[in-house]
């Protein structure tokens, strides 16, 4: 016995298709946020294989318009993202000879922890 106006009859899709939609899936998570040190790179070190690699950072700007004394102020507002693999372990180096450097140390034991990533303080004041 056949059923009219089936939907499921519609929408049958077959498994390499599924499959490739599967595929297509991207998910992006926020890890965390941390403070930079300026003019410092940051770099990530995959313990398996051995293996230190620079992370390209993007800059985002916007712009904000905000109404003062009766006329439009422009405000920059700039962040900066980007996107590592949370298997690695990052750190902020100089240039990749001092990334060497540290990770040589780290190897040896001469330093506990490679990450020197600041993680941010709420309630930490602001000197300028």
């Amino acid at each position: 016995m056949r059923i009219f106006n089936n939907p499921i009859d519609d929408k049958k899709t077959t498994k390499p298709e599924m499959e490739m939609v599967e595929q297509e899936k991207d998910e992006y998570k926020l890890i965390s946020k941390y403070l930079r040190t300026k003019g410092l790179m940051l770099f990530s070190y995959n313990s398996f294989k051995d293996e230190l690699k620079i992370i390209k950072i993007d800059k985002k700007k916007d712009v904000e318009l905000k109404i003062k004394n009766g006329k439009f102020v422009k405000e920059e507002l700039s962040d900066e993202e980007c996107v590592v693999d949370s298997r690695n372990t990052h750190f902020e180096s100089l240039n990749k000879k001092s990334a060497l450097k540290r990770v040589k140390n780290y190897k040896e034991g001469k330093i506990k922890e490679l990450n020197n990533l600041r993680l941010p303080n709420i309630e930490s004041i602001k000197l300028w």
